[in-house]
């Protein structure tokens, strides 16, 4: 069981974007639990292309595809914005003191913890997320 399709790059798709996977993920009969941590997945990933892949709001495009087999689901996101390997970023230390720690990085080490894999490669001018969760 597939779904695909193509959002602007602008902050008001994201919300119908996750409702129409998680409907999606629903209709495949995934566990509450698992579609929690897929919203979490989802909202980290796809927030971030949003926010950081083009340098103007609205001027890209994101391809997203989900799928679903078994308890085994698989997304992929896909843009043209800026090159950015999200898996390059560094572990954060989470035993430092908060005020030490840098601003940001927590989310893709969140992504890490719940997915099964996570790769990333950059395929002519696209960068090409992929996430596995089972």
């Amino acid at each position: 069981m597939e779904v695909r399709f193509e959002i602007p790059n602008s902050a008001i798709e994201y919300e119908p974007a996750r409702d129409r996977l998680l409907e999606h993920f629903q209709a495949a009969g995934l566990s509450e639990e698992a579609i929690c941590e897929l919203e979490l997945i989802l909202e980290e990933l796809l927030v971030n292309i949003i926010s950081y892949a083009y340098d103007e709001p609205g001027t890209g495009k994101i391809q997203i595809s989900a799928g679903v087999e078994g308890s085994t689901v698989t997304l992929e996101f896909r843009d043209r914005g800026r090159k950015f390997n999200p898996l390059e970023k560094e572990t954060p230390d989470l035993d430092a003191d908060i005020e030490d720690r840098p601003i940001g990085g927590l989310g893709i080490f969140l992504v890490m913890e719940l997915a099964s894999s996570v790769t990333y490669e950059r395929v002519g001018d696209e960068n090409v997320l992929r996430v596995a969760k089972g």
